[in-house]
C-alpha cells in the first residue's frame, strides 16, 4: 500500500464518521439521559424531563448476556496431523486471559449495543512474564479502519486503529522524530479548546492483509508523508502462516447491504425514544402551568386575605370588602384551567408498545407489568431466550476470535524471546510445564464453554429440569445422576455430591444391618437344623434356604 493510497484510505474513513458524528452523538446523549443537554440555552427556563428508558434498554441486554466469567474449551482441529501442539496448555491460558480481562468484554458488548459495532483490539505491554504482555481494550467504531466492501471479517484487505499516543510516548516507540504537537479530540464532543489534552501524537496503525505489510502512519509527522514504519511481514500469524490482525469486531447488529459496518440496537428505537422524553417535557410544563388561580373584584380583598389565600392554610378566615346585598360566593370566582387531552395518554401508550414491539426481549424482563397469565409469560420467555441467544453467540464469536489471536501473539512472543531469559512455566494437572512455542503452532478449534448462554435461558433450563425431576426418578435415573446435574444446573456446592453419597451409603449399612439382624432372629425363632459336615460353612440365608425346603409335618 503506497502513501496516495494510505491517504485516500484515511480520507474515506474520516469523512464516513464524520457523516455520523452527530447521529452517534444523539446516541450516547440519548443513553446518558441528556438528550436536552444542547438545547439548554434554547429552551431557556422550560423544564425538561428526561426517562432512563435507554439505559434499561440496553442495560437489559448487557445483563442478560453476561451470567459467569467468559471460558472457552480448546481442542486440536482432526486435520493437525503430525504436531506437536498441545491444545490443553492454550485452553489453560486462554482461560486465564480471558477470566483477567472479562470486564472488557462487558464494555465492548455495551459499546456494540449503543453504536452500529465495536472492537477489541490486543496490544503489547511491558512485563516480566510473556503471558501478561498482551493487553486488551474495547475501542470505538470510529477509530478502527474496516474494509466495508468485504462481505466477512476474514475477507478484509486491511484493517487498522487510530489511537492517540504523548509525544514522550510516541518519541520513545518510533525515535526522536519531530512531530507537530496537537490536541486529542474527542470525537463526541464539538468541544475543540486544547485545555490540558494538547500533547498528543495521532497514529494510524495499518494492517495490509493483502500485502502482508504493517505501516505506522500520523498526521502529525512531517517528513516522509506522515509514514513512520512500514515493515515487511505482520509479526503475528494464524496457523497456516496467514497474517492475522490483533482486532475482533463485536456485532450486535448487522446492515444486510453492508454486514461489516453494523447497525445500532439502540439507533432502531431512537425515535420511540425521543417522543417519550419530548411527552414528557411537555406535560411536565403543562403541570406546572395548571396553577389555582381566582379573579375577583379590584379591593375586595386586602392584603392580609391575599397572602392567607396564597398560603392555602386549613381553617383561615379571609374577610371581603362588599356591599350588603352583594354575596360572598360571587366575590372570588376560581378559574379554570385547560386540561390535557385523552389523545395525550393514547399517543403514550402507542409509544410503550413501540417499544415494546421494537425490543426483542419481553417487557417483563425489563421489570414492566403486563397482566400477562402465566402460559403467556413462558410463551414469552422462550422467545426472549431464544432471541437474546443469537447476540449471545455473536459475544462468544468474539472471544473465540480473541482467544486465536491472543495464541498466535503469544507464539510470536515465545518464538523471540532472548535465550537467556528464563522459560515461562504454567502448571498443568499439578505439575509444572515449560511452556514453548511449538505447543502453540497447531490448529485449534476455539468454543465458548457457555455457547450461546444467557441468564434467561439458564433460568429457563433449571425450571424444565425441576419440572422433569419426578419423571426422571420414576423412570429408573439413579439420584446420584440426578444430584449431579442438579448441582450443575443451580451452581451448587460440590461438597453436595460427597454428603449425599455419604448419606446413602449411611442408609444402605444400616439397613444391611437390620437384614442381618432380622435373618438371625428368624434363625433363632426358627425350627432347629442339625448342620451336618456339609452344611458348614454355608451362610445363614443358605441354611434357611434349606430349611425351607424341608418338608413340614403333616405335610404330603
Amino acid at each position: 500500500m503506497d502513501k496516495n493510497q494510505i491517504h485516500s484510505l484515511l480520507a474515506s474513513h474520516n469523512g464516513y464518521w464524520e457523516e455520523r458524528r452527530e447521529q452517534m452523538k444523539s446516541y450516547i446523549d440519548l443513553y446518558r439521559a441528556e438528550m436536552f443537554a444542547d438545547n439548554r440555552i434554547q429552551l431557556g427556563s422550560q423544564v425538561t424531563i428526561e426517562t432512563c428508558d435507554a439505559y434499561s434498554f440496553i442495560e437489559t441486554f448487557v445483563s442478560g448476556l453476561f451470567q459467569s466469567e467468559p471460558s472457552v474449551t480448546v481442542g486440536e482441529d482432526p486435520s493437525a496431523v503430525g504436531t506437536d501442539s498441545d491444545p490443553h496448555i492454550a485452553e489453560l491460558l486462554c482461560n486465564r486471559f480471558l477470566f483477567e480481562t472479562s470486564e472488557i468484554f462487558e464494555d465492548a458488548a455495551r459499546l456494540s449495543l449503543i453504536f452500529p459495532c465495536a472492537f477489541l483490539k490486543l496490544g503489547l505491554t511491558e512485563a516480566i512474564s510473556v503471558l501478561d504482555q498482551v493487553n486488551i481494550r474495547p475501542v470505538n467504531p470510529w477509530d478502527v479502519i474496516v474494509d466495508l466492501d468485504a462481505p466477512t471479517w476474514a475477507d478484509q484487505r486491511y484493517t487498522g486503529h487510530r489511537y492517540y499516543l504523548p509525544v514522550k510516548d510516541a518519541k520513545k516507540r518510533f525515535g526522536n522524530k519531530s512531530f507537530n504537537i496537537a490536541s486529542k479530540p474527542e470525537f463526541l464532543d464539538n468541544d475543540t479548546s486544547e485545555a490540558a489534552l494538547s500533547d498528543y501524537v495521532e497514529i494510524i496503525e495499518l494492517y495490509d492483509l493483502d500485502n502482508d505489510e504493517l505501516i505506522f502512519y500520523s498526521s502529525n509527522y512531517a517528513t516522509n508523508e506522515g509514514v513512520l514504519t512500514k515493515a515487511k511481514g505482520i509479526p503475528f500469524r494464524s496457523y497456516d502462516g496467514t497474517p492475522c490482525a490483533p482486532i475482533a469486531p463485536v456485532y450486535m447488529g448487522k446492515d444486510p447491504t453492508v454486514p461489516l459496518a453494523g447497525l445500532s440496537r439502540l439507533g432502531l428505537l431512537y425515535d420511540q425514544f425521543w417522543e417519550t422524553n419530548n411527552l414528557r417535557t411537555v406535560w411536565a410544563n403543562g403541570l406546572r402551568r395548571d396553577a389555582r388561580m381566582y379573579a375577583t373584584r379590584r379591593g375586595a380583598i386586602d392584603e392580609e386575605g391575599k397572602s392567607v389565600l396564597a398560603e392555602n392554610r386549613d381553617q383561615s378566615i379571609i374577610e371581603l370588602d362588599l356591599a350588603p346585598e352583594q354575596g360572598a360566593h360571587n366575590a372570588i370566582v376560581p378559574l379554570m384551567a385547560n386540561t390535557f387531552s385523552p389523545d395525550y395518554h393514547i399517543y403514550k401508550q402507542e409509544i410503550r408498545g413501540d417499544i415494546d414491539r421494537g425490543s426483542i426481549l419481553a417487557p417483563f424482563t425489563r421489570g414492566v407489568a403486563t397482566g400477562a397469565t402465566a402460559t403467556e409469560v413462558a410463551a414469552m420467555s422462550q422467545y426472549s431466550a431464544s432471541e437474546i441467544g443469537k447476540l449471545a453467540r455473536s459475544r462468544d464469536k468474539a472471544q473465540e476470535m480473541i482467544c486465536k489471536i491472543y495464541i498466535s501473539i503469544v507464539r510470536h512472543l515465545l518464538e523471540t524471546k532472548p535465550s537467556k531469559d528464563p522459560h515461562e512455566m504454567v502448571r498443568v494437572n499439578g505439575e509444572t510445564v515449560i511452556l514453548y512455542a511449538d505447543q502453540l503452532k497447531g490448529k485449534f478449534k476455539f468454543s465458548a464453554s457457555d455457547s450461546s448462554a444467557s441468564p434467561l435461558s439458564s433460568s429457563l433450563k433449571r425450571q424444565t429440569y425441576l419440572e422433569l425431576l419426578p419423571t426422571l426418578a420414576n423412570l429408573g435415573v439413579p439420584t446420584t445422576s440426578l444430584l449431579k446435574e442438579l448441582v450443575d444446573q443451580f451452581n451448587l456446592p460440590i461438597a453436595f455430591i460427597d454428603e449425599a453419597q455419604a448419606a446413602v451409603e449411611a442408609q444402605e449399612q444400616q439397613a444391611q444391618a437390620q437384614q442381618q439382624a432380622q435373618a438371625q432372629e428368624t434363625l433363632a425363632a426358627g425350627e432347629a437344623v442339625e448342620i451336618t459336615e456339609e452344611e458348614e460353612g454355608l451362610t445363614p440365608h443358605d441354611i434357611r434356604a434349606a430349611a425351607g425346603s424341608l418338608p413340614q409335618q403333616g405335610g404330603i
